[in-house]
């Protein structure tokens, strides 16, 4: 898999963007527009994105960003579990990376909601949803440093969560086979 460009340099290649609030926001929106249309090219995700304004980004910003996306479809439909959610890194506040996971989860739902041929989920991914949906709404000012652990295990349930959802979409749009 291609190696996932610096989180601060996507930062930096969406400052002037105002479609999306932050690195996390834009993978979040990859992800969830992979969910709902597997195998979505990163050119037809970037225009869905930032329309004609992504000709405003240098092309080394432009590179980073289709990296950004095809790290998503890589990863999505891995087999060996490589797919991660695009953070800051550990070492920054926990109020930070609360509050990115919080804008992660809305660009997925964003993303899968906007490119959804259906909206009806059912099951376990109609219950992922509905805690995709509590956890960007996440108060990250109540994310003390003492709660390290739960930022890590919700990371993980969202992480696990959009695998599923990812694989129930991608089920569902390959052909049924009789034999």
């Amino acid at each position: 898999m291609k190696s996932l460009p610096e989180y601060e340099d996507i930062e930096d290649a969406i400052a002037l963007q105002e479609e999306v609030a932050s690195a996390a926001e834009l993978h979040g929106l990859f992800c969830g527009m992979q969910c709902a249309k597997p195998g979505l090219d990163a050119q037809t995700c970037l225009q869905l994105v930032f329309g004609s304004g992504k000709g405003a980004v240098s092309d080394d910003d432009l590179e980073q960003m289709i990296a950004l996306c095809e790290s998503v479809r890589e990863g999505l439909s891995s087999l060996d579990f490589s797919f991660g959610l695009f953070l800051p890194d550990d070492d920054e506040a926990l109020y930070e990376r609360a509050q990115a996971l919080g804008e992660w989860c809305q660009g997925f739902l964003y993303g899968l909601g906007a490119q959804a041929e259906s909206t009806s989920w059912h099951g376990e991914c109609q219950e992922i949803l509905r805690h995709l949906v509590d956890i960007a709404q996440l108060d990250a000012d109540a994310a003390g440093e003492e709660n390290e652990a739960a930022f890590m295990e919700l990371s993980e349930f969202v992480r696990m969560g959009v695998q599923l959802i990812y694989g129930e979409t991608r089920a569902a749009a390959q052909p049924s086979r009789v034999h």
